[in-house]
C-alpha cells in the first residue's frame, strides 16, 4: 500500500514536529521465511509487516503491555513471537462477519464485546484479546495501563481526533509511547478511500484511462458523472460518482495533513513527532487549483503520516 518515502522526493516540512525519535533498536524481524509465513499464511500485507518493523526500531516492545487501536488480524507470530510482548490488547470495532470470515486467528484471540469486563481482570486472564469498541468507549480503569499504543491504517478513520489523542496518552504509563503509520489521508489524491469495484479502487489502480486524482477535492458531483458515464452504464457511473466525492467508508475522516499537525501540537504528549511516510505529489495545475480552494492548506503532496509520541 505504501512505504516509507517510497516515491518522489523527500520534502523539508519546515515544521516544529520535527522526527527526532532518539535511539533505535534492532531485536526483531530478522528471518525472511517468517515474513514469507505470515503474508501466505495469515494473508497478512507486506505494508503491515514494515510498518511494525519500523515501530520495533522505535521502541522496545519486549515484556510490555502493549494497546493497539485497530489491527485485529495482528497475529500472535507478530505480537509475541517477533516483538516479544508481554500483553496485546487491541481496541477495534471489528465487525462479525470479518470474525467469522478469519475463525482459525480469532479462536486463538480472548473476544470481549461492549466492554463487559475489567481491563485489569481481562489481562489477568490472558495475554491476548480484543475488545470490539472504540476509544470512545473505554471506561477510565484504561488510564495508565500500557506501556506502548501503536495503530496502523486507522488515524484516516477517526473522527475525533484530539479526544483520540488524548484518550491514548491516557492509556500510556509514564515513559510510555505511540507509534503510528495511516492514509491515505483526506488531502491526497486518493483521499475519499473510495471502492467502485476492483477497476476503479484508490488503491489498485484506475483500468478506465481516467484520472482521479482530487477528483473528491476538486470536482462537482456532476462534472465527475459526466466524466464517468463514456466508461460505464448510467447507474454505474452515478454510484461511482458517488462514492468517489463521498468516500466509500462509514468512518471516513476528511482532516487535511495540516489538521493532524496541529491536533499532535495540541496534544498533551511531551514529545511530539510527525512526518509525511509517503509522498505523492500533484501536478502543478492540481496544485494551483487546490491551493485556489483551500489557501490555508499546503500539503496536497502527502498520502500519509507517520507520528512518534512519548509521554513523560
Amino acid at each position: 500500500m505504501f512505504g516509507f518515502f517510497s516515491k518522489n522526493k523527500q520534502v523539508n516540512q519546515q515544521s516544529p514536529l520535527c522526527w527526532n525519535t532518539g535511539k533505535m533498536f534492532d531485536y526483531a524481524f530478522k528471518d525472511q521465511a517468517n515474513f514469507d509465513y505470515l503474508i501466505e499464511k495469515h494473508h497478512y500485507r507486506p505494508y503491515q509487516i514494515t510498518f511494525f518493523k519500523t515501530a520495533a526500531s522505535l521502541m522496545d516492545f519486549r515484556g510490555k503491555t502493549v494497546l493497539e487501536i485497530g489491527g485485529s488480524d495482528t497475529p500472535a507470530q507478530i505480537a509475541f513471537d517477533e516483538l516479544m510482548a508481554d500483553k496485546w490488547v487491541c481496541l477495534d470495532k471489528t465487525e462479525r462477519h470479518y470474525i467469522l470470515r478469519n475463525e482459525e486467528h480469532f479462536a486463538k484471540i480472548t473476544i470481549y464485546e461492549n466492554m463487559d469486563i475489567k481491563l485489569d481482570d481481562a489481562l489477568a486472564k490472558g495475554n491476548h484479546m480484543l475488545f470490539t469498541a472504540y476509544t470512545d468507549d473505554t471506561p477510565g480503569d484504561w488510564s495508565g495501563k500500557f506501556d506502548i499504543v501503536v495503530s496502523d491504517c486507522c488515524f484516516e478513520h477517526v473522527w475525533y481526533l484530539r479526544d483520540c489523542l488524548e484518550k491514548i496518552h491516557s492509556y500510556l504509563k509514564p515513559g510510555g509511547s505511540f507509534y503510528t503509520c495511516f492514509g491515505p489521508i483526506y488531502s491526497c489524491k486518493v483521499g475519499s478511500h473510495y471502492w467502485v469495484n476492483e477497476n476503479l479502487a484508490f488503491n489498485s489502480g484506475l483500468k478506465y484511462g481516467l484520472n482521479l486524482d482530487y477528483a473528491h477535492l476538486l470536482f462537482s458531483y456532476g462534472d465527475l458523472y459526466k466524466k464517468l458515464l463514456p466508461h460505464m452504464g448510467a447507474l454505474e457511473a452515478e454510484k461511482a460518482a458517488f462514492e468517489i466525492i463521498n468516500g466509500e467508508r462509514q468512518h471516513l475522516s476528511r482532516y487535511f495533513y495540516e489538521d493532524y499537525e496541529d491536533a499532535l501540537l495540541d496534544s498533551k504528549f511531551s514529545k511530539k513527532c510527525m512526518r509525511p511516510a509517503y509522498i505523492d505529489e500533484p501536478s502543478p495545475s492540481d496544485y494551483i487549483e487546490l491551493s485556489k480552494r483551500f489557501p490555508n492548506n499546503k500539503r496536497f503532496d502527502v498520502y500519509s503520516i507517520e507520528m512518534f509520541c512519548e509521554k513523560e
